[in-house]
């Protein structure tokens, strides 16, 4: 399975802090991940990472413009998508992914939610440890760019949408497919764990500070697991990339 990571020319260089945080927690992994850009990016990639351009950010008018043209000519059935900024805090839950990829693999899922929020969307069992998810309108398992596995046929499905009624960022890619039912296709997840335990470095165009005040508070996430009993070393990952960010 491959790992395709969205970045733009504003935001590349935060894939420094993402594959730090990868390395760490997913390990040394034979799948390759590629970072799917516009100009190169000024980062150091391991031996399992490369770089994909899309060629210049100025000739494209859309967020979904050439993300399209890129999915519609590979050849994965499947594959994790997530954003630069969405650096890894814990281990990932490896035997849950596993699972899920499984039941994809068989071919009728279309998506599998790999975080721990939503569960009050599950309509019934699936398989093991895995529910169905509702996916009338709103419901955000479907439509999600959190880290997710999705089988490229239905995230064309969702792009091609949003690209018909004009989607200049990946916020608005959310926002307007939220608006339609996608009730013949299949989301999974699962209620007990978190699969990718993430946080976004980078939230609505400013520096993502609540790992710091949360942190600072005896190290508390509140409900989200995910964020609580941080190692302090990550903390320093996410130090030196608002760093960066400053200095822009």
């Amino acid at each position: 399975m491959n790992n395709y990571i969205i970045t733009s020319d504003g935001y590349s260089f935060l894939i420094e802090g993402y594959i730090k945080l990868f390395k760490k927690y997913w390990g040394e992994t034979t799948e390759q991940n590629i970072v799917v850009g516009f100009e190169t990016p000024s980062v150091l990639f391991p031996q399992n990472f490369k770089f994909h351009s899309l060629g210049s950010q100025n000739e494209f008018s859309s967020w979904t413009e050439p993300l399209i043209r890129f999915f519609e000519k590979i050849e994965d059935e499947y594959f994790l998508l997530c954003f630069e900024d969405h650096y890894l805090l814990k281990e990932v839950h490896k035997d849950r992914l596993e699972e899920g990829i499984g039941y994809m693999r068989e071919g009728n899922v279309d998506k599998l939610y790999l975080q721990p929020d939503y569960g009050h969307r599950i309509t019934r069992h699936y398989k093991g440890n895995w529910f169905v998810s509702d996916t009338r309108p709103g419901a955000l398992t479907t439509t999600s760019l959190l880290p997710c596995i999705w089988k490229r046929e239905y995230l064309l499905k969702l792009l091609h949408l949003a690209h018909s009624k004009g989607c200049p960022t990946a916020h608005h890619f959310e926002i307007i497919n939220n608006h339609y039912s996608f009730d013949e296709n299949i989301i999974l997840l699962t209620k007990d764990v978190t699969i990718y335990a993430n946080l976004d470095a980078v939230r609505k165009g400013a520096f993502n500070d609540v790992i710091f005040r949360n942190y600072a508070k005896n190290q508390s996430g509140g409900d989200r697991v995910w964020m609580q009993n941080l190692d302090p070393e990550d903390i320093k990952v996410f130090e030196s990339m608002k760093m960066k960010w400053d200095g822009r």
